[in-house]
């Protein structure tokens, strides 16, 4: 046995000795001395443990509080988008419907619905708008008016949408009359930005720039509301003039109408003044 073994051996015994020495010592509390040095071992690394498990805790709760925050901040982000779009769209009608109403100065007295444009198909000479949610129920045929003048008719109905055909479109028509009533005439559409006014006599009264009114013979627009303004008269030798016309009301442009409602005008509009 070397004198290396002898020391260790030495040692171990005297540890030995020193435990169950401590196994069977106690102190004041009554804990035995081994048991004070067990606990005395354990206590940092279970206090080190909880410590963990708590700034654990902590963080979980802390990332489950800022995915919360940050879900709440989503919601009130798109909320506040929401409302943006929608103070936007109150600001666009209310624009649309102040427009349509200036427009009204030159006409006669008439009961309406304010409408907004939404889309021109300018190539079919239709305009699609809408009267807002809430709005009544509109039929079909109604006269649309616009900027000072006529704009066409309503020719179909989607809920609080309807498709207005312009009087530029090829084909549309309306019956007209001069301001004072002395000639009758028919405006037609032709597709482009001009009307072709037909049946008029080669003795007709008419100079370019003189403006023409709803007659209220084709049963559709009721009388006395602006259509088109003279641009050009030429005589081919025939029985009628050849006349064109300006519309008043540009559906290129136009932004906001009127749709009329002829059912509380069946004896015609009032005009204003004295």
């Amino acid at each position: 046995m070397t004198h290396r073994t002898l020391v260790y051996r030495t040692l171990l015994l005297w540890v030995l000795f020193e435990v169950f020495a401590a196994a069977q010592a106690r102190g004041p509390s009554g804990v035995t001395v081994l048991a004070s040095w067990v606990r005395a071992l354990l206590t940092p690394p279970v206090t080190m443990i909880e410590y963990l498990a708590h700034a654990t805790g902590d963080l979980v709760t802390g990332f489950g509080d800022s995915r919360t925050l940050a879900s709440e901040n989503r919601r009130l982000t798109d909320e506040a988008a929401t409302l943006r779009s929608q103070n936007a769209t109150l600001r666009t009608d209310l624009r649309a419907t102040l427009q349509a109403t200036e427009s009204l100065l030159s006409l006669p007295v008439f009961s309406g619905i304010p409408a907004r444009c939404l889309y021109r198909d300018l190539g079919r000479g239709l305009l699609l708008v809408s009267m807002g949610a809430g709005g009544p129920t509109i039929d079909h045929d109604t006269p649309v008016l616009g900027e000072g003048g006529v704009i066409g008719r309503v020719i179909r109905v989607e809920g609080q949408t309807c498709w207005v055909e312009s009087l530029t479109r090829a084909a549309a028509a309306v019956a007209v009359t001069t301001l004072d009533g002395t000639t009758q005439a028919l405006a037609e559409g032709t597709g482009g930005p001009e009307l072709l006014i037909h049946f008029v006599s080669l003795r007709a009264p008419l100079t370019v720039g003189q403006e023409l009114v709803t007659s209220g013979a084709d049963g559709i627009y009721p009388p006395g509301f602006p259509v088109a303004r003279i641009s050009s008269i030429l005589e081919r030798g025939g029985p009628f003039l050849e006349i064109k016309a300006r519309p008043v009301a540009n559906p290129i442009t136009i932004q906001s109408v009127w749709l009329v409602d002829d059912r509380r005008m069946a004896e015609g509009p009032e005009r204003e003044g004295p």
